[in-house]
């Protein structure tokens, strides 16, 4: 039990799901796997953050493996993989985040049938354990990634990461954020909308409502732990193709109204190239 939860635990915890481009199964985490936010060392972080600027502070390597059939057709193309560092690259630069990404020489690739296109649950945790290089930010690129469920309808995810093995996978044909928002994961990032569904943990709107008996806004404890990210439901059931918000009646359970933003990076909308921000609070966290 304690393996399957080191192995198989983490690596659901950090995933996203949507109708469209399902990303993977919950919100919901371990403590054993989650760090609290010591916002005293944040705030020191965002005073040293020159948004004037668009400074680099780390430049990342970032170490593709790539699955394709045994006769070595399929999977992503190096034009793609290139574009993908480009992308993530893109958004970063945007938001001035001083990460910079460049491509790990050694593009593996490894040609196996039965590993084309991965299963969620009986392969991909395995893989992830396995195929792992030292000083980069592992991507494995898969054709698939499915989760075959008895008497039930197969789920598809775009992509996930495993937070035991830190290791980031993506899917052939993901939408231009997903591999920031997978690598927001590695760098420390959650979900605005954590446990939004869930009342006793529940991000409230207001920012300024407190913990009973402390100092402590909840919004440093609920949800992503950030103040600057609005609380949200999953934006994937209340986003139209336009990144409109639709969940103008959707309230918290003090009976506040949702009002979130739909283009932050690490959210669901329904439209992932609606995705195009990171907050100070979650540039600060993920330099920290």
């Amino acid at each position: 039990f304690i393996i399957y939860l080191m192995v198989f635990g983490p690596f659901t915890l950090m995933s996203q799901i949507n109708q469209n481009e399902q990303c993977g199964i919950t919100d919901h985490d371990f403590t054993l796997f989650s760090r609290s936010i010591d916002h005293k060392e944040l705030h020191k972080v965002i005073e040293h953050i020159d948004t004037s600027k668009n400074d680099i502070y780390y430049r990342i390597p970032v170490k593709f493996r790539i699955y394709r059939k045994s006769n070595g057709r399929g999977g992503i193309s190096l034009k793609e993989v290139k574009e993908s560092i480009m992308n993530l690259n893109y958004y970063h630069s945007v938001n001035k985040t001083g990460f910079r990404f460049y491509l790990h020489p050694e593009i593996e690739y490894v040609d196996n049938d039965r590993l084309y296109k991965l299963n969620y649950i009986s392969q991909a945790p395995f893989q992830s354990l396995k195929r792992r290089t030292k000083g980069s930010i592992n991507v494995m690129v898969s054709e698939k990634l499915k989760w075959n469920k008895k008497n039930k309808v197969d789920r598809n995810y775009s992509g996930t990461y495993n937070t035991f093995a830190k290791v980031v996978i993506v899917t052939k044909g993901c939408s231009s954020s997903t591999l920031s928002h997978e690598i927001g994961h590695y760098l420390g990032l959650k979900h605005p909308h954590r446990f939004w569904n869930y009342k006793p943990k529940q991000e409230p709107v207001s920012r300024e409502r407190m913990i009973r008996n402390s100092d402590t806004r909840m919004c440093e404890k609920t949800g992503d732990g950030l103040c600057d990210t609005p609380a949200e439901p999953n934006l994937s059931a209340f986003t139209d193709d336009k990144c409109k918000y639709t969940g103008w009646n959707v309230k918290d359970k003090y009976g506040e109204v949702y009002k979130p933003n739909t283009d932050n990076i690490m959210s669901y909308t329904k439209n992932r190239e609606c995705r195009n921000k990171f907050t100070t609070e979650q540039i600060a966290l993920m330099l920290y």
